[in-house]
């Protein structure tokens, strides 16, 4: 269903108000739980839900267009990009929403895509009223403060996996990961052959961080993935000598 311009400029001023008063809790939706459903718009205007892509894996972002920071919503949409491309003729579709819905209308998310070559048929970017697009995203873990297009506006970064079922498989936080490692994830999740080390290697640098604090220690993946090396390779020298004495006393 596509909306008239007027019809949808009404759409989505009518709950702006609402979106500046305090917002209730909504707990972010566990691994393994199925994914509410919500009503949202594409960037071409048509009504969309998530149940509309239930027989796909998802691969979700999170980002708006007014973005200022080249390293952080444009490098996500960049990664999508490529993953368009390592994913092509797959079961998986992409998913990107705005986390700026009062602004980022349709027709603007049409135009930010448009550089990065998004097919519509394989990757759709949402939008909807701002209370319902606040929902979504916290459903997905991803949290905000502040006002988008304002000074000291921040947001979470990460993207999730979500199975044909509709089920959530994997929460990716930060943006220290690559289009090649979620491109393999979101793959095995579709049953797909996938590069085992990609997905290795994203499951090392997930784990790290989270035991570093992730983006809120500022630890870089790369850097706790090394750290994390460095300490089973020491571990593994500790236990090697310890047998050896072992068998030595003996």
């Amino acid at each position: 269903m596509r909306l008239p311009a007027a019809a949808l400029a009404a759409y989505l001023s009518a709950a702006a108000p609402a979106a500046a008063a305090v917002a209730p809790y909504v707990p972010a939706t566990q691994i393994g739980d199925v994914v509410a459903d919500a009503t949202m718009l594409d960037q071409d205007g048509g009504t969309v839900r998530w149940s509309d892509w239930r027989g796909k894996t998802l691969v979700v972002g999170f980002i708006y267009t007014r973005c200022p920071e080249p390293k952080e919503c444009p490098l996500t949409t960049a990664r999508f990009a490529t993953m368009q491309r390592l994913l092509a003729g797959t079961p998986v579709h992409l998913v990107e929403v705005t986390l700026d819905p009062a602004y980022d209308a349709p027709a603007v998310l049409r135009r930010y895509a448009a550089p990065f070559g998004a097919d519509p048929q394989r990757w759709t970017l949402v939008t909807g009223d701002p209370a319902t697009m606040s929902v979504v995203a916290r459903r997905y873990g991803i949290v905000t403060e502040g006002t988008p297009g304002k000074r000291g506006f921040v947001h979470a970064e990460g993207v999730v996996i979500v199975d044909r079922d509709g089920r959530l498989t994997d929460r990716i936080d930060g943006n220290d990961w690559t289009a090649q490692e979620v491109a393999a994830q979101a793959r095995a999740r579709a049953a797909l052959p996938s590069n085992p080390l990609a997905r290795a290697w994203l499951a090392l640098k997930q784990g790290v961080s989270a035991a570093c604090g992730g983006t809120v220690s500022g630890i870089p993946g790369w850097l706790a993935a090394l750290v994390l090396a460095s300490l089973l390779a020491a571990g593994a020298l500790v236990g090697r000598r310890l047998y050896r004495s072992l068998l030595a006393g003996r």
